[in-house]
């Protein structure tokens, strides 16, 4: 019998490829969905269903805390009256893997009515979701870690690591003017007082470590912590000129870092930002 370990890293494994394989399915499209959302005077409405309704809400918490407003717009509540919310300066996003959601793709024409223009992120091409929506990103995975089928998995996580992307880029777009550009960003378990590092020149230059320990913080602190070192890509110290940059860039800045000064404190260590 194949033991617990062999079965949770073949899952992780299964939902690892879906996310890379996303890459190489990145093209035009994209760009031009950050464009839209970017030149939006609205909000990003974002929809869907079960799991990836649930998807939606966190893509949602990411974009409000990253400065792009949003709303999680539940399908069915839409059609009892919600709908008045939605205003044909916003642009909506629809989440279904199959694009075949009844209550979604009833709802579409609707938001299509209002004035809308619409975005779907999907992992069916042909699909009635595609059909009627104005961008078409490709979410798609070749199978799911559950070994029925049935419940979803390595879609979900394709689907949470789309819209991770598109923050992180609405970020540099929002509030750096698109000007700046890393390597990576990535975890990892060596920092014990330092929150972040990042690399300036030579073979690691634009490699952005996040403390692991800061996994479970609020998303709008860790969004900081990843602002913080990104603007150290314009400034290399801790100058005046840092400071008002970022603090205009992102606005939670002196609320993150308090939290931050009271965590250390808490714990009777100082924390530093980098």
């Amino acid at each position: 019998m194949t033991s617990s370990i062999e079965q949770a890293k073949e899952v992780l494994k299964i939902e690892a490829e879906g996310i890379l394989k996303l890459i190489d399915r990145m093209d035009h499209h994209f760009e031009e969905m950050v464009d839209l959302i970017y030149q939006a005077t609205g909000r990003l409405i974002i929809s869907g269903i079960g799991k990836s309704g649930i998807v939606g809400r966190k893509i949602v918490a990411t974009l409000n805390s990253t400065g792009t407003r949003s709303l999680f717009l539940h399908p069915v509540e839409a059609m009892h009256g919600d709908l008045g919310m939605v205003s044909q300066d916003d642009v909506f996003l629809a989440l279904s893997n199959s694009g075949e959601t009844d209550e979604l793709n009833l709802l579409v024409p609707s938001i299509r009515k209002i004035g809308c223009r619409v975005i779907a992120f999907t992992g069916n091409l042909r699909s009635t979701l595609a059909e009627h929506s104005d961008i078409v990103i490709d979410v798609s995975v070749e199978r799911e870690a559950c070994p029925l089928g049935l419940a979803p998995t390595a879609s979900t996580t394709a689907l949470l690591a789309m819209g991770d992307a598109l923050a992180v880029v609405l970020i540099n777009r929002k509030h750096f003017n698109g000007v700046l550009r890393w390597n990576s960003i990535r975890w990892v378990n060596n920092m014990q007082c330092r929150l972040a590092s990042c690399t300036r020149g030579g073979n690691t230059d634009g490699e952005i470590r996040i403390s692991a320990r800061i996994k479970d913080w609020p998303g709008w602190v860790v969004d900081y912590v990843i602002a913080h070192e990104l603007m150290h890509r314009r400034h290399p110290n801790h100058s005046q000129s840092f400071w008002d940059e970022l603090s205009s860039a992102y606005p939670l800045t002196e609320r993150a870092r308090g939290f931050i000064h009271g965590m250390g404190f808490a714990a009777g260590q100082p924390l530093e930002d980098d």
